[in-house]
């Protein structure tokens, strides 16, 4: 019984070494991407052969210090906090969304770099064909391209509403502005709505993007992001916007309509740094993550 055993796992370990052996040989290469920037993505070209997008449509590029710090920032504390840490993978975020879905629930684990991996190459499907492609892509991108690019490349291919992809048309499209242009409550904007970006803000989603969006504009002020100034302008807007929505206001009527000039201005959170770290440092600080880090590990975290 017990050699039985052992040869069917041997089996099937064979059987996945020659798995990712045989996709490994159909994967695209990635090392150009370190050069050449994409016209597509791949849920556009799907997008395309379903009718719903022009064939003529093509990414508008931006290069990352074209974009506000607390766009790139906000969007690395949103969707990936460690981004500049880790080597592709959150293993521990993986393992908690491992055990949600014993418990029926979905928690993602998704990194920045397996995001790129699916928005250029792959697509939606949840087989385990699709999400081997997506880890070995993953390590070949973290393999052959920085950090910095890689987050360039992933905020000029993200989708961010209908027919909008990459934060020079989604700062267009939501605020008539360039990206350097976007101030902290716009950047932090995309980072709130990127996980459901064709829904509308209504009901638990609009929630989960109030929430959202609190806890990064914290995270961008206790690490030294933006400045006092910056955080409680971006939550008075923050306030009014969301407020707005609740009481039944279109997106658009809510992104133009005015912070009241009565509105009381937020209390500050207390944060470890004493300013703001210079723009020219930011990337190669992880965005301040160090400061955040001292936060959590303290619990001194507010609730939202």
């Amino acid at each position: 019984m017990v050699t039985l055993l052992l040869r069917a796992t041997g089996l099937i370990v064979l059987a996945c070494i020659g798995g990712i052996a045989w996709v490994s040989r159909e994967l695209p290469t990635v090392a150009y991407l370190g050069k050449e920037n994409p016209e597509q993505t791949s849920y556009m070209r799907r997008a395309i052969a379903a009718g719903r997008l022009d064939p003529t449509a093509r990414l508008a590029w931006t290069p990352l210090k074209a974009i506000s710090q607390g766009t790139v920032c906000g969007l690395v504390k949103s969707e990936d906090a460690i981004f500049f840490q880790h080597d592709g993978f959150n293993y521990r975020q993986t393992w908690m969304a491992l055990q949600g879905q014993m418990q029926g629930k979905q928690v993602g684990h998704s990194t920045i770099t397996m995001q790129l991996a699916r928005n250029l190459f792959l697509g939606p499907e949840q087989t385990f064909d699709r999400k081997l492609r997506e880890v070995l892509l993953t390590r070949y991108l973290e393999r052959e391209l920085t950090k910095p690019r890689l987050l360039e490349l992933y905020l000029n291919v993200m989708e961010l509403g209908p027919k909008v992809w990459g934060v020079a048309q989604a700062s267009q499209y939501y605020f008539q502005k360039t990206p350097a242009e976007l101030d902290a409550f716009e950047g932090t904007f995309f980072g709130a709505i990127a996980p459901a970006p064709l829904q509308p803000l209504a009901g638990s989603n609009r929630e989960r993007a109030r929430r959202k969006q609190a806890q990064v504009l914290w995270r961008l002020y206790v690490s030294g992001v933006i400045s006092p100034a910056q955080y409680q302008a971006a939550q008075s807007r923050h306030l009014a916007v969301f407020q707005a929505l609740n009481a039944g206001a279109s997106l658009r009527e809510a992104l133009d309509r005015p912070v009241p000039t009565d509105a009381p201005l937020p209390s500050l959170p207390h944060r470890i740094v004493s300013g703001e770290l210079p723009g020219e440092r930011m990337v190669d600080e992880a965005c301040g993550y160090a400061a955040e880090l001292k936060h959590w590990m303290r619990r001194d975290v507010p609730k939202f």
